[in-house]
């Protein structure tokens, strides 16, 4: 699976984003749903590789899909 540039949840298009760093207070975090900006982040510092931001990315997609 290739990642894609966007995704459709729930008639609502998320535009995906790989950041070289993504924290929330303390915590680093491998993926992200913000819901009010239309976006999930990934994170690229993990460097877990291309397999783990796949598996992240259909984590925050079922968060938009549990919202």
């Amino acid at each position: 699976m290739k990642i894609p540039e966007s995704v459709r949840i729930g008639g609502v298009d998320y535009r995906i984003h790989i950041v070289p760093s993504l924290r929330e207070g303390g915590a680093v975090l491998a993926g992200r749903i913000d819901y009010y900006n239309s976006e999930i982040k990934l994170s690229d510092t993990d460097n877990a590789g291309y397999h783990a931001r796949r598996i992240t990315l259909w984590h925050e997609i079922l968060h938009g899909i549990a919202t």
